[in-house]
């Protein structure tokens, strides 16, 4: 299986080894992502992240995931070309939602129903 990751319509290839973690409770979706040997990239938090998965056999096989680009560890790995890795952590489209602030609201049931 294949990953690549789409960041800011850049499309990236993803080193092996990732982690991806899928809770069916409170805990949202989460992920760590690897993508080595690149030239320096500004990312943003926040920053829309599609994950893409397929099989070098059938190309028309594509599983794709949605995430938000949490926070990010930048390391330089060559002096000479200016090539560097990225530790990039990931969380759940949900997870958004705690950014955004509504003004004081309840709602209510009525009891006859």
């Amino acid at each position: 299986m294949k990953l690549k990751a789409i960041i800011n319509d850049k499309t990236f290839d993803i080193v092996l080894g990732n982690t991806f973690s899928e809770e069916f409770n409170e805990t949202l979706d989460s992920a760590t992502i690897l993508i080595s040997s690149v030239e320096k990239q500004v990312f943003k938090p926040f920053d829309l992240v599609k994950i893409l998965s397929y099989e070098d056999l059938d190309p028309m096989k594509v599983v794709d995931k949605w995430f938000y680009l949490d926070d990010y560890i930048e390391s330089r790995l060559n002096l000479n070309d200016n090539l560097y890795k990225y530790k990039i952590n990931l969380m759940s489209q949900t997870k958004i939602m705690e950014k955004i602030k509504l003004p004081n609201v309840s709602f209510t049931q009525p009891l006859n129903i």
